[in-house]
């Protein structure tokens, strides 16, 4: 089962390698989906009071999108370096899939505090910055 991770391409043709680089890119773009839901799943579960768990499960969701969403060349680093020409334009489709992910997960966790109130959204959160 694990042991087909680590396949050679020598004896493969030009076509399945390059089929096989773009399979690698794609699941490397939707990696942080799966992570996104599980997020979201458990800010969900928190509730929206301000509480010391939900505060920590809502950081916790910035924290790791702006990680990945910081860390995407890093990441496609190693999967994009002597890619063809031709594969270049989808690394940076899958790299922009990444990034539009990760800002989705981004999103979510501000929804989320502006839901605990923790986002100053209204004129009375200024109130102390007017002048008098």
């Amino acid at each position: 089962f694990f042991f087909g991770a680590q396949m050679s391409t020598a004896g493969m043709s030009a076509g399945a390698t390059y089929e096989l680089k773009k399979q690698k890119l794609w699941e490397a773009a939707y990696a942080p989906g799966t992570s996104i839901a599980m997020t979201t799943f458990m800010m969900w579960m928190s509730g929206n009071d301000v509480q010391i768990f939900s505060i920590m499960i809502t950081l916790m969701a910035v924290m790791n999108s702006l990680k990945s969403f910081f860390g995407a060349n890093k990441t496609f680093e190693k999967l994009s370096s002597g890619l063809p020409e031709e594969l270049q334009a989808e690394a940076m489709r899958a790299k922009a899939m990444f990034m539009l992910i990760n800002a989705g997960g981004l999103a979510l966790a501000m929804v989320k505090c502006y839901y605990m109130g923790l986002l100053p959204t209204n004129g009375s959160d200024w109130v102390d910055g007017t002048p008098r």
